[in-house]
This record gives structure tokens, C-alpha cells and sequence, in this order.
């Protein structure tokens, strides 16, 4: 709990509780597996190499520790510390304690909201990129999400920026009204659906844009008298084709 010391043991294994009893325990969670799988020898057919697996854990909690820079994030295998990422106030710290500086100072800073709608993160300073699409990573309403209209939104938005044959690095948080995404159509919940993906497909873009005129220093011009408009609005801006 957040006023005490105190916190639950419990033990389980398989479909059995074992125990459930208190113990000391500072604020947080910690979560202990061993011999995963071990009443499913059925599983074990599709395992890789141990070393491919523990990949996947690895790439899969860095990801996720990105959503919650206010909270630490330990991971240790075979009684070794892998990381260590202590409580941090935002998402350029949590990037750098995981990924060091050379790749944060190869990002400029996205923040552009339309609407409820909030676009925020890191994403690539042109005209560097990857080779492949690793460092492309997508949250919305803090779940790691794995989404085409994301992802074709930041690629559209570097057309004819990035050097040939590479792809922009990308930690992008979107938030918005529950209603307006469906999170239930994916069994793990790794993928979401867009009411309007014509309507967030643009608002990637134009919070690319946006931040890359930032970054280079370029401030927007208003005519004398009027007040700065949002980039778009849901009835102007047409039908975009994202695939």
C-alpha cells in the first residue's frame, strides 16, 4: 500500500494457492516466476531458445516501463541484474536510463493535441533512422499497443526526410476519450481499434509536423487579427488512405 510497510505473500502453483500471508514489504509489486510452463508440456514445443525467449521479456518490459517513468522497474535473470530503472519524471528520462544518450539525442520532442485528443513523445530528427522498425513503439492511454494507423502515420510523416532504406525511431503516446478506441479486439489486448483512424492517422502527422518546426525553430504566422486555428478539424480534412 502507499502508507505502510507492510504488504501480501502469495504463493501459487499451477491452479493451486499455496499461501497467502502477510509480509514486510515496501510500496510496489514483485513478481517471482519459475519453471514456467511446467503442467503445460504442450507449450514447450513452441519454445525457441532460451536465449530468443528471454529476448522477448526483455524488449517487452523496457516497453512497457516506458508508460510509467513514476514507477521503478527492475528485471533480474538466472541472479543476475539485467536493469535497474529507478522512478523518473517523465518519458526522456525512462528513454535515456533504457536506451542511453546516443539515441536521445538523436529524437526531438512531439507534443500536439486536437480536440481530447493528446499526441506526445519522442520521434526522429531527420534525417536519421533504423534500419528496421524496432524503435517504433506506440501507447495509447498507457497500453503498448501494436497499431497500423500509428505506425503509417509516423512513416507518412517522414516521407522524403529520412535517408533511403531507413525508418523513423518512434515513442509515441496517445491519449483519448475511452470511447473513441476499442481495446477488446485482440486476445493479449496488444491491438486497439480506432473509431475514426482517418482522424488519428492525421493527427500523427500533423504532431510530427508540428514538432519537427519546433525543433528546427520555425514558429507558426498568424495574420494580424486572427486567433491560431487547430490544425485540422474532423469535417475539412478529407479522406486519407493509410495502407
Amino acid at each position: 500500500t502507499s502508507d505502510g510497510e507492510e504488504g501480501t505473500l502469495v504463493e501459487r502453483e499451477g491452479e493451486v494457492v499455496k499461501q497467502v500471508s502477510e509480509a514486510a514489504f515496501p510500496r510496489g509489486t514483485s513478481v517471482e516466476v519459475r519453471d514456467l510452463f511446467f503442467n503445460l508440456p504442450a507449450r514447450r514445443k513452441f519454445f525457441r531458445s532460451d536465449r530468443a525467449e528471454f529476448s522477448q521479456i526483455l524488449k517487452h518490459l523496457t516497453s512497457v516501463s516506458l508508460a510509467y517513468p513514476e514507477v521503478r522497474f527492475s528485471l533480474i535473470h538466472d541472479n543476475r541484474e539485467v536493469f535497474d530503472f529507478p522512478p523518473v519524471a517523465g518519458a526522456r528520462e525512462r528513454i535515456f536510463q533504457a536506451f542511453g544518450r546516443q539515441l536521445l539525442d538523436r529524437l526531438f520532442e512531439v507534443d500536439y493535441a486536437e480536440e481530447d485528443w493528446r499526441l506526445f513523445g519522442f520521434s526522429s530528427q531527420p534525417p536519421s533512422g533504423r534500419r528496421d522498425r524496432s524503435h517504433q513503439l506506440f501507447f495509447v492511454n498507457r497500453r503498448l499497443v501494436k497499431d497500423r494507423t500509428l505506425q503509417a502515420g509516423l512513416n507518412h510523416a517522414y516521407r522524403g526526410f529520412l535517408e533511403k532504406d531507413t525508418f523513423a525511431e518512434g515513442f509515441l503516446f496517445l491519449t483519448c476519450p475511452s470511447t473513441e478506441v476499442d481495446v477488446n479486439v485482440h486476445p493479449a489486448k496488444a491491438e486497439v481499434r480506432f473509431r475514426d483512424s482517418s482522424f488519428v492517422f492525421q493527427l500523427v502527422i500533423h504532431g510530427i509536423g508540428q514538432g519537427m518546426l519546433k525543433e528546427k525553430g520555425i514558429k507558426e504566422i498568424f495574420p494580424a487579427g486572427e486567433e491560431k486555428r487547430s490544425g485540422f478539424s474532423r469535417e475539412e480534412r478529407g479522406p486519407a488512405s493509410v495502407f
